[in-house]
């Protein structure tokens, strides 16, 4: 009883940090009419940084009570990198041989506190570091949703057009997404702000360039940004730090919703309201509610 008081405890500030998250990129649009990128890296998929950037979690820092930090970031001064939201910055703060600015912080609000990973991410195994080492890890990511229509995306996803397919009751349908958005704006959820996810857990890594980084994506998306494509909790068996080799073998994927919390993960919708999803969640009820103009209507879920 004393173990289940606690993580029902753990729960509810969970439910709280994802709540406030969701506040503050809903006050990032209300200043500037449109969600933060999910990562500011760069357009062109073919380029070296398309997935090497600040992400989201940047721009929102204001709107957490975060000035200081947020202005250690904005004058970081890298060389080269007068504005640091240009693609490719944690090459440079790798180059010169230390952490982006602000970085290393760890920020509460982005940590579940059932989670055991550990609060900063650690050097390679070899004891080198890498583009990841040294920065403060966090419990949630933003939603990329699926076929990349959700809310947070990298800028050369937002300007492909991507078909994908997906079986609602036994039929077939396929989904297109429309390039050429760089940013997400409220008009554009056609589905329903209470009917659309906007971040949620996804606290965990399969291999080192994996750590979920609330500061943006040294190399690899998945820092940042995690999709509703695959089952909440990736097919990993239990959320134990460090995952057993069968485990990293099992997970579907990297960039899967994934919380410590039994039976579900928490997430926070575009209306701000926040839900405990059932890791027995159908599917394809997950992927919809990753899409924001699916078109087909959700009454439970």
């Amino acid at each position: 009883p004393v173990n289940a008081a606690r993580e029902a405890a753990r729960r509810i500030q969970c439910a709280n940090n994802v709540r406030q998250i969701g506040l503050s990129l809903i006050m990032f649009h209300e200043a500037v009419q449109e969600f933060p990128k999910g990562v500011y890296s760069h357009p062109d998929e073919n380029h070296a940084d398309r997935e090497n950037g600040l992400g989201w979690a940047t721009k929102v820092l204001p709107y957490l009570e975060e000035n200081g930090i947020y202005s250690m970031i904005a004058n970081s001064q890298l060389p080269g990198y007068p504005d640091p939201w240009q693609p490719g910055v944690f090459r440079a703060a790798f180059q010169s041989r230390a952490p982006l600015p602000g970085g290393d912080h760890e920020l509460s609000v982005f940590l579940c506190p059932s989670t055991s990973l550990p609060p900063v991410s650690p050097n390679l195994a070899s004891g080198y570091p890498s583009y990841y080492s040294g920065y403060a890890t966090a419990s949630y990511k933003g939603s990329r949703g699926f076929c990349d229509r959700g809310i947070l995306l990298r800028p050369d996803e937002a300007n492909q057009e991507q078909r994908c397919w997906i079986d609602i009751q036994g039929r077939a349908v396929q989904f297109v997404k429309d390039p050429q958005r760089l940013a997400t704006r409220l008009r554009e959820v056609k589905d329903g702000t209470s009917k659309t996810i906007l971040l949620g857990e996804s606290a965990y890594y399969i291999d080192e360039e994996d750590w979920p980084l609330w500061i943006g994506s040294p190399a690899r998306d998945e820092a940042t940004l995690f999709k509703t494509e695959d089952v909440i909790n990736c097919n990993i068996s239990s959320p134990v730090f460090p995952l057993t080799p069968q485990d990293r073998a099992r997970a579907v994927n990297d960039d899967c919703a994934f919380s410590w919390h039994p039976g579900g993960c928490q997430f926070v919708f575009v209306d701000n309201s926040v839900h405990f999803l059932s890791i027995e969640l159908d599917l394809t009820t997950f992927r919809l509610l990753g899409d924001r103009e699916d078109g087909v209507i959700m009454d439970e879920f």
